[in-house]
């Protein structure tokens, strides 16, 4: 796995901290910036540490499974692209037929709510940083990857309390495509690497 797919499953995981910054948006519309800072920064460590501890975990039992690890690189991004892909669609589809999504708001200013936002959006960071322990990643390219990781998620947290609703409703279905899409590539990419050209 080289740079540019890290760079991709960094964007690709960071579309659901998008979607809850900007539903969030409304609650830190006075916040000061060191504030808004220290918001992003939360869900940038905790994508960041999730993806650390699933690379620990794959690691702990990487050896048993070595013959399987292509198997499960594509079997994990693969649910969880496809997933993505679905929510996605699905709230297209509610969205063309008026129907509405949802959108609730969530109180960033809260310490309990963000740290359960965090978790909530890094969960498939654990199961992404699994997948990068079966496809041996050096140690440069995987702190490196993590350093992206959570760099690209304050960003988005950024991205999505700046744009608010207006983006939000207009790209948030959109991006989760997208970044269902670019998981379900990666898998399939290293898949084929595994087996056609290794």
């Amino acid at each position: 796995m080289g740079w540019f797919e890290l760079f991709l499953l960094a964007v690709s995981l960071c579309f659901d901290t998008f979607a809850v910054s900007v539903s969030g948006s409304c609650s830190i519309k006075n916040a000061p910036a060191w504030r808004i800072l220290l918001i992003c920064s939360v869900f940038g460590i905790f994508q960041g540490a999730f993806t650390l501890i699933g690379w620990l975990g794959g690691m702990s039992f990487h050896h048993l499974i070595s013959s399987l690890d292509h198997w499960i690189a594509l079997a994990l991004l693969l649910y969880i692209g496809v997933k993505m892909c679905m929510e996605g669609v699905s709230n297209l589809r509610k969205a063309r037929r008026g129907e509405s999504c949802a959108e609730v708001s969530v109180n960033l200013l809260s310490g309990k709510t963000l740290v359960l936002s965090s978790i909530a959006t890094s969960i498939d960071a654990l199961a992404v940083g699994i997948t990068l322990a079966m496809v041996n990643l050096g140690n440069m390219k995987l702190y490196g990857g993590i350093a992206m990781i959570t760099a690209v998620t304050v960003v988005a947290s950024l991205a999505g309390i700046f744009s608010g609703k207006w983006l939000g409703r207009r790209l948030g279905e959109w991006a989760q495509v997208a970044g269902g899409c670019i998981l379900a590539a990666i898998g399939i990419k290293i898949f084929l690497e595994h087996t056609l050209f290794a």
